[in-house]
C-alpha cells in the first residue's frame, strides 16, 4: 500500500501520462476519516474514486478496479496489509 503522502500523484510528481491514467481509491473507513474529495480531485492526477468500506463490503468493487489495466493507488490506513 502507498503511504498517505503517495496517495496523490500530485502535480509535478510522476511521469505525466501514466499518472493521469492512474485510478486512486480512497476510503473513509465507514466515515471514521473525513475525505476532502474536491481537494483530492483537484490536486491528484488520475481518477479519484471514494468508498466507505473498500476492504470489506466493497471488496468486489475494489477487486474489479484492480483487475483493470490502469495503475491503482489505494489510500487505506486501517487495512494496509490487505492491499499490500
Amino acid at each position: 500500500m502507498a503511504s498517505p503522502a503517495r496517495i496523490c500523484a500530485c502535480r509535478g510528481v510522476g511521469d505525466g501520462v501514466a499518472e493521469q491514467s492512474r485510478t486512486i481509491l480512497v476510503c473513509s473507513c465507514e466515515d471514521t476519516m473525513s475525505l476532502d474529495l474536491d481537494t483530492l480531485r483537484r490536486n491528484c492526477r488520475g481518477t479519484v474514486t471514494s468508498g466507505r468500506q473498500l476492504c470489506r463490503a466493497e471488496l468486489e468493487r475494489t477487486r474489479a478496479i484492480l483487475a483493470g489495466d490502469a495503475p491503482v493507488t489505494i489510500g487505506c490506513t486501517q487495512e494496509a496489509p490487505l492491499f499490500s
